[in-house]
């Protein structure tokens, strides 16, 4: 594999996790939304809220934004 092959594969897989983490960023929040709107306990959204910060946290570190 050519060096170019290897940072387009590269690439491809940074922008793949960017995509897969900005899905799992969105889903923990409507998720979060959802347990406000139910009444569910806090523990459950505050379960959401985290998984979304830790998703958001990976981001910033794969991105640097």
């Amino acid at each position: 594999m050519s060096n170019k092959q290897q940072h387009e594969l590269t690439n491809k897989t940074v922008l793949e996790a960017c995509k897969a983490l900005q899905s799992k960023i969105q889903f923990c929040e409507n998720m979060a939304v959802q347990c406000e709107k139910h009444g569910s306990d806090a523990g459950a959204r505050h379960f959401w809220e985290s998984e979304r910060e830790n998703a958001a946290i990976a981001l910033y570190e794969l991105t640097g934004v």
